[in-house]
């Protein structure tokens, strides 16, 4: 009887693995067991791949980089342009000044205080200031009647702040204007009576002009025809006789110089809004000063100032009083 030797009782799939011969399709591994596999082993995985992160992590900080002739050439390019800016980097010291160049603040606020002055110096500063400030209200009064009879002749204003010169430049300035009215075409303004729109335009300001315009313009309005405030403050002034007649200029009729007007008033009076009544070359005011001095009894002082004003007394006798 014949015995089978060892090699012929192993399977026939053993022995083409042995020999390097293809294996029968039902023995290779398929891709569902690969990926059965995969899900039943994943957490293992997951945790080697986790390790191996941490070990390369650690080794990577663990190692020092090793310095090299040629890194600060690589960094900045050339070792000379890293050295440049490295110095311009260097934060620059300051040299501290010597102690008694040194200040406190204290003794800073010290010397800045004013001195203290005695009697006798405070009444002289006192006086001086007031003097400046009266001098100040004397130059604008002069602008403003300069510039009231400038305008009363039908003058265009320029567009000059009068307050930035004095009063006898302001009245140079004007002077300029006159004659560059006078070059271009004589006008007759509707209240100068004494002008002529023949032949050549005066002087504006001849001799004496001072006070022909006390006589001629020492109440002014500033208004607007379609202004209510305007108006209303007109409606006053006007239930009082003054002879002349306030000087009412309409600045809405002069789109010319209306802006320009208007600057120069707020220089001189502190108002650009209109009404802007002027009595004596001073401003009262506008519509509700206007009516409250009226309702004082105040308005027609200032109005009437200098005329003569006829009452009867107790006996029925006509007398006269100057206002």
């Amino acid at each position: 009887m014949m015995r089978r030797s060892a090699s012929s009782t192993r399977p026939l799939s053993l022995l083409k693995e042995e020999k390097g011969l293809p294996m029968p399709s039902s023995a290779r591994p398929s891709p569902r067991g690969v990926a059965r596999q995969i899900r039943r082993k994943w957490p293992l995985y997951l945790l080697l791949a986790v390790v191996s992160l941490l070990l390369i992590g650690k080794f990577s900080s663990s190692s020092k980089p090793t310095s090299s002739p040629y890194s600060s050439t690589f960094k900045y390019g050339l070792s000379d342009v890293g050295e440049e800016r490295r110095e311009a980097a260097a934060p620059v010291k300051l040299e501290q000044p010597p102690d008694e160049l040194l200040m406190a603040e204290d003794d800073l606020a010290l010397q800045v205080e004013d001195p203290v002055l005695s009697p006798e110096e405070l009444a002289r500063a006192t006086a001086n200031e007031a003097e400046t400030a009266a001098s100040r209200e004397a130059a604008k009064t002069e602008q403003l009647q300069a510039m009231i009879w400038f305008l009363y002749h039908g003058g265009v204003l320029p567009s000059i702040i009068p307050t930035k010169m004095s009063a006898k430049e302001w009245r140079d300035e004007l002077g300029e204007a006159w004659e560059i009215k006078k070059t271009s075409a004589g006008t007759k303004h509707a209240q100068a009576d004494s002008y002529s729109t023949e032949g050549e335009m005066p002087e504006l300001f001849p001799g004496g002009w001072e006070d022909e315009s006390k006589l001629r313009t020492r109440v002014t309005v500033f208004s607007k025809s379609y202004c209510p405030y305007s108006r209303r403050a007109k409606g006053i002034i006007g239930k009082y006789d003054l002879d002349p007649p306030p000087f009412i200029l309409e600045l809405d009729h002069r789109p010319d110089d209306m802006d320009a007007i208007q600057d120069a008033l707020y220089s001189l009076t502190g108002r650009r809004t209109v009404p802007n009544v002027i009595v004596d070359f001073e401003p009262i005011g506008g519509s509700d000063e206007v009516a409250t001095l009226h309702g004082e009894g105040s308005l027609e002082k200032k109005l009437l100032r200098g005329q003569t004003k006829f009452v009867f007394n107790a006996n029925g006798e006509l007398e006269s009083h100057e206002i």
